[in-house]
């Protein structure tokens, strides 16, 4: 179990960046690490099921926090909801929100569609109960530490990929600036912008190394 502390101790042992005045400071290691977190969310998501307790003749439900795509939606229990023709299951820029009113259901009579952060139940439940409450499952962003000693999120044996993902960014921020440049060059013999695209391609690899798994997970019921 990894915490923020930990990874970033270890993030500043692969950049050789333990001494008396560090070239990082700890703001910048901690964004990153909350930028590397979201990066590979982006490409190994959390996977997550949840309970959603439904109103009488109420179509419009708010998806949970930090989704990124729905997978799978059960309403009412042992009914497959499917996804209305043209409709989205992934989030979206403000400029992709369209409210496709003129879709073709075709034979489905259980459906749903995404607009904005709903969940949009076609036809609305009409009565209520724990068989009728809707059984989403969805992907969604990993969280983001935001104290030290927090535990990250992501599974421990992914560490490396974070760690990877934050060097390449120290040593891209290193790279822009011409004396911080000209100095790191001097005292480590070797450009920080090869070893950040190095170290971009080891996280990219690792990345699809999982990615080409078959996985089977345990879904968190929240």
């Amino acid at each position: 179990m990894t915490t923020r502390s930990a990874i970033r101790t270890t993030i500043r042992t692969e950049l050789n960046d333990s001494g008396a005045t560090p070239v990082w400071s700890t703001a910048l290691l901690d964004e990153w690490i909350n930028q590397a977190i979201r990066q590979y969310s982006r490409e190994l998501p959390e996977e997550v099921q949840a309970t959603v307790v439904v109103v009488a003749n109420q179509s419009d439900y708010t998806l949970p926090a930090r989704w990124l795509r729905v997978t799978r939606v059960e309403q009412p229990e042992d009914i497959l909801r499917m996804p209305i023709s043209g409709s989205r299951t992934t989030g979206a820029a403000l400029g992709d929100l369209v409210d496709f009113q003129d879709r073709v259901r075709g034979t489905v009579a259980h459906g749903y569609r995404i607009f904005g952060n709903e969940l949009i139940l076609d036809p609305a439940p009409t009565v209520i109960g724990a068989a009728e409450d809707v059984r989403l499952e969805y992907t969604r962003v990993y969280a983001q530490p935001t104290t030290d000693a927090e535990v990250l999120a992501t599974p421990d044996q992914d560490d490396d990929v974070l760690i990877a993902l934050v060097a390449s960014m120290a040593l891209r921020w290193v790279a822009m600036d011409e004396a911080k440049r000209v100095r790191y060059q001097e005292t480590r013999g070797i450009s920080p912008g090869s070893q950040a695209y190095a170290y971009q391609a080891r996280a990219e690899a690792a990345i699809a190394t999982r990615s080409s798994r078959v996985r089977t997970s345990t879904l968190e019921v929240s």
